[in-house]
């Protein structure tokens, strides 16, 4: 009877949910992090030794594999919509199929390249560990390739704080080249922001009109913004002061806070920053 490791069958499934959850983000435009992606792996390698002890219990199995499949997701994106965490999933599921069977296809065919042919059980276990280390260098390599021909402000989040009336709230937004809206008259960049957010920044309710207020009224300005063939107007005030959060430092940005009623949830996040307001910093 043939041996495993336990140890090493975890480190297996690590690295190949690891890389189907970073494939999985790249490819579906997903926000998430380093420590997200970690913990989910951390849960599916976990998943992967209750399905060997859990082996001969097919009834106890499906609603399990449901239960890790969900918390997996879960901690591996950020807040986004339902739409989003769906396709997320979708993309996973196919990642997961695709590496684990060459994953498995390696396995295989290892004994043609190295001298582990033995059925020992270091000989076995070895061939494990290098598929291993060979799926963590195929993300380095993936990283860098994509680090090289891709741009690096693209999709990148960054912690923003808005000071206004004495009051700071800090959010992360989301980082768009594609974000070209600005002031008419003197070309300020516009950060554009769901209503909940602007109503609290603001001290605004929902349902009003933010050009009767007449606290604000003098302070709106009128941003006009197209869309292919159509165009909108947003009205966008300068607040007190907004701040790009470093780990070094705080540097201060000039830009305009529009209030993008139709938007809201920039892959997750509730602030849309344009990379023009940011390009000079980093």
């Amino acid at each position: 009877m043939k041996t495993l490791y336990i140890d090493v069958y975890f480190l297996i499934n690590f690295t190949v949910d690891l890389l189907a959850l970073h494939l999985s983000s790249q490819f579906t435009k997903t926000p998430t992090t380093k420590k997200r992606l970690f913990f989910a792996s951390i849960i599916g390698a976990l998943y992967s030794i209750a399905g060997v002890l859990l082996i001969d219990q097919a009834v106890i199995m499906l609603p399990v594999s449901l239960v890790f499949f969900i918390i997996m997701v879960s901690v591996g994106v950020n807040k986004v919509s339902l739409k989003r965490h769906f396709k997320f999933s979708f993309a996973f599921l196919i990642f997961e199929i695709l590496i684990a069977g060459m994953v498995y296809y390696a396995y295989c065919t290892l004994d043609k390249f190295t001298d582990l042919s033995t059925t020992t059980l270091g000989a076995q276990n070895k061939k494990l560990l290098i598929l291993s280390l060979m799926i963590l260098i195929c993300m380095v390599v993936l990283k860098l390739i994509i680090g090289v021909f891709s741009n690096s402000k693209t999709d990148r989040v960054v912690s923003v704080t808005i000071l206004e009336d004495g009051i700071e709230i800090t959010e992360d937004a989301l980082v768009d080249t594609g974000n070209l809206a600005c002031d008419p008259f003197d070309h300020t960049p516009v950060m554009l922001v769901g209503e909940k957010l602007f109503c609290n920044l603001f001290s605004l309710n929902k349902s009003e009109d933010i050009t009767s207020n007449k606290r604000l009224n003098k302070r709106i300005r009128v941003i006009p913004i197209s869309y292919g063939s159509t165009s909108q107007i947003l009205y966008g005030i300068r607040a007190d002061g907004v701040f790009l959060d470093l780990r070094e430092k705080r540097e201060e940005l000039s830009v305009i806070i529009a209030l993008d009623k139709n938007g809201g949830k920039y892959g997750g996040y509730s602030v849309l920053m344009p990379s023009s307001a940011i390009s000079g910093i980093l």
